[in-house]
């Protein structure tokens, strides 16, 4: 199995490259103690963003945030040491860096030789301990762009096996975003106009599709709706990795650089098109009990 260097592009490589992994797994050296500490060179820690980076940094374009990494490799450089990287083992014995993927890029960067201390992960599957390690760092989630969140959302409703709660705790979104992903899922397959739209987009399923456009399709937005709503998307994340949160530090002084700006933009922002956030917005509630393990529907 051949790491990637680059995060999976569609939910259908995340969900390919994790069953992959699931099987590794099931033969693969466990802890004697759940969280038991491990001391590794960084050298020894591979990667597989595929699978254990929810996040996505220019579009996949980079596995990390370089601001991030410069401020814990100087972080390293003056206190040594940062909180211990999570890990669990697979492929021919390596270990595989499940949460911390900013800290060891710090480590290499920072040329670092020393042994490092790592905790080592177990759980009945792999996706158990992704979504575990999800949730225990969801504070740096909750710093992401709510698209982000949402995609690794939709990649596990799309994965099943996990209650639509658990999801929504793990990636720091709704439960009722949940339900309405649960609701767009089940549209693959049940006859009628939603399914023919959402098929037509997504010839090849729902694991082509990403949230937003299946969402709007969903809804059925018009394809002009849903192209502005994607270049949209594009550039407020762009905005969202060169700022980070200066813009809603202070809304007020925010609002007047943006005036000082472009006053056409102040404008555009008032009287923006509304049919994408109707769509968004719009109630697509699942069915099924919050607490219920969520099994996609066979044959999608």
């Amino acid at each position: 199995m051949a790491t990637s260097k680059l995060r999976a592009s569609k939910p259908s490589d995340f969900i390919q490259a994790l069953k992959e992994a699931e099987k590794v797994y099931a033969t693969a050296e466990k802890p004697s103690e759940p969280g038991q500490r491990v001391r590794l060179k960084v050298s020894e820690i591979m990667t597989d963003t595929s699978i254990f980076q929810p996040r996505e940094f220019s579009y996949g374009w980079r596995d990390v945030d370089k601001g991030h990494v410069a401020k814990l490799a100087k972080a390293i450089s003056i206190s040594g040491e940062l909180d211990p990287i999570s890990v669990v083992k697979l492929w021919r014995g390596q270990w595989y860096v499940v949460d911390g993927h900013h800290r060891l890029a710090a480590y290499k960067d920072q040329k670092w030789k020393e042994p490092i201390e790592c905790v080592w992960l177990s759980g009945e599957s792999l996706q158990a301990v992704t979504a575990d390690a999800l949730q225990v760092n969801n504070k740096v989630l909750l710093t992401l762009d709510n698209t982000t969140r949402q995609n690794a959302a939709w990649r596990y409703t799309l994965l099943g096996g996990l209650s639509q709660k658990q999801v929504a705790v793990a990636c720091n979104v709704s439960k009722r975003q949940v339900g309405n992903m649960r609701a767009v899922l089940k549209a693959f397959k049940e006859p009628g106009p939603v399914r023919d739209r959402l098929r037509a987009r997504f010839p090849g399923g729902p694991t082509d599709a990403d949230w937003l456009t299946a969402l709007l399709t969903f809804n059925g937005a018009t394809e002009q709706t849903i192209d502005l709503e994607k270049k949209a998307q594009r550039l407020a994340r762009s905005l969202s990795s060169r700022m980070t949160n200066t813009l809603t530090k202070d809304l007020k002084i925010a609002a007047r650089a943006l005036a000082i700006y472009s006053p056409e933009l102040v404008d555009h922002i008032r009287n923006s098109p509304r049919d994408a956030l109707t769509s968004l917005s719009r109630d697509v509630q699942s069915e099924a009990p919050d607490e219920e393990t969520w099994n996609p529907i066979e044959g999608l």
